[in-house]
């Protein structure tokens, strides 16, 4: 408190150590803030990518799994190359003939093949001589995706020929995905799925 010269009016302000307190209370009260404002955002964008990530974890596996139930056992089984953890290629049934008493299988090939090293499994549609007629990527795909079951001890193995023939048709699809969020923080998710394919 002050009076000007002359005057018997008391002026009231400040104190230089006042103003500095509450510029150090403003400011510790900003960055408190700043710092609960930071977290949130980063954990929005996390729980965003591993929504995104499970979310094209699952729409993989049910196109695939969708795909496996429309063949039969000895379509996967006789095809050529055979099948392994990395790679399939089958004929979806079309129908059933009445007549024949059998399944009559589509002309064209739906084959999986899956690439470690470019985490990619890849479905294309082939038609008899071999050519692609339509692809489709799937990407960040970590792990091989195709077991059978080892009816011994109900134990999950390697998808190969016997391996599948022995299993009496029970693929079993693990789809493992990859995600990035923000600050490089790596998010990881996977499903699996067993699968009964068509008996002949």
């Amino acid at each position: 408190m002050c009076l000007l010269p002359g005057s018997s009016v008391k002026i009231r302000a400040f104190t230089l150590v006042e103003a500095l307190a509450s510029t150090l209370i403003i400011g510790v009260v900003m960055a408190a803030l700043s710092v609960t404002l930071t977290v949130g955002e980063n954990s929005k964008s996390i729980s965003t990518a591993q929504v995104d990530l499970q979310a094209n974890v699952r729409g993989v596996l049910d196109i695939v799994a969708r795909d496996f139930r429309k063949t039969v056992t000895q379509e996967i089984v006789n095809s050529e190359p055979v099948p392994t953890t990395t790679y399939t290629k089958f004929r979806p049934v079309q129908r059933w003939n009445v007549t024949n008493a059998n399944y009559e299988l589509e002309a064209n090939f739906t084959e999986y093949n899956y690439s470690a090293a470019n985490t990619t499994l890849v479905r294309n549609i082939l038609n008899s001589a071999g050519a692609v007629l339509s692809s489709r990527n799937f990407y960040n795909i970590t792990a091989a995706p195709f077991y059978t079951v080892d009816t011994s001890d109900e134990s999950v193995v390697p998808l190969t020929k016997d391996t599948l023939q022995a299993s009496n048709g029970r693929v079993v699809i693990v789809i493992a995905g990859e995600n990035q969020a923000r600050q490089g923080r790596v998010l990881s998710y996977n499903l699996t799925e067993e699968v009964k394919v068509r008996n002949e």
